[in-house]
């Protein structure tokens, strides 16, 4: 949390000179030590955050990857001659353990392009593809296991 707010407080300031940077040491740590007395905060959830925020980076750039991976499929499905669409509903399981893990997961499905995530309840997923192709590496793709190591942090 202290790196998180002496960043802000950086990027804030209109210059950078040591009194505004030891400024910034001082008011962050007085407001660290301030949430760690009153609301409870350890330097364990500062870990925790810090690793969450590492594996977001991840899964954002692993997102892009894929809607680049899947606009370029799609792209080739639409302009073949043949244009061959074989729209399929798939219902799967997944074995994500909380709520914001698999609301991450079915917005992560619709925003890839040929994918939309119909319906969503408990562990059980129900999605629509414009391919079967697109559909049947969902339920161990790699969004599913990053998501598993982010809820896994302690």
């Amino acid at each position: 949390m202290f790196i998180y707010l002496f960043l802000l407080w950086i990027m804030l300031s209109s210059r950078l000179t040591l009194e505004i940077i030891l400024l910034g040491v001082v008011l962050c740590l007085a407001l660290m030590l301030f949430v760690w007395r009153v609301m409870g905060y350890s330097p364990r959830n500062d870990l925790r955050l810090f690793r969450i925020s590492l594996y977001a980076v991840a899964y954002a750039g692993l997102l892009i990857w894929e809607i680049f991976k899947s606009t370029l499929h799609l792209g080739r499905i639409i302009f073949s001659r043949k244009m061959v669409v074989k729209p399929a509903i798939y219902t799967f399981s997944c074995p994500l353990n909380t709520g914001l893990a698999r609301v991450i997961f079915a917005n992560s499905i619709t925003l890839t392009p040929g994918t939309i995530t119909i319906s969503q309840e408990g562990d059980s997923f129900t999605v629509h593809g414009l391919h079967p192709d697109l559909l049947t590496s969902l339920p161990g793709c790699s969004f599913v296991r990053l998501l598993s190591r982010m809820e896994a942090i302690k």
